[in-house]
C-alpha cells in the first residue's frame, strides 16, 4: 500500500473483498506464475481488514525443485 492518493496522505486503508471474484482474481495471478515459470507448487493469498503503508496487498508463493531456478524466476 501507498502512503500518498493524489496528492493526499494515507495513513490507513481497510481491504473488503467479494469472496467469488477474489478468488477469480487470485487464481488467475497463479495460472500467469505457472505460464511463466515451471512451478512445483503455486499459491496466492490476499490481505483484509486494516493495512497500514508499505503493506503487502497480495502474496504469490512460487516453489520449484532446484533452489536456483527458484532464485532466477524470484528475481524475472
Amino acid at each position: 500500500m501507498r502512503d500518498l492518493n493524489e496528492g493526499a496522505n494515507v495513513a490507513t486503508m481497510t481491504l473488503e473483498h467479494y469472496p467469488g471474484m477474489t478468488e477469480k482474481a487470485l487464481a488467475g495471478i497463479v495460472e500467469q506464475a505457472k505460464a511463466r515459470w515451471t512451478c512445483t507448487t503455486c499459491s496466492s493469498s490476499t490481505a483484509l481488514g486494516q493495512l497500514e503503508p508499505t503493506g503487502q496487498i497480495v502474496l504469490v508463493v512460487v516453489t520449484s525443485a532446484h533452489r536456483g531456478a527458484a532464485l532466477r524466476r524470484a528475481s524475472s
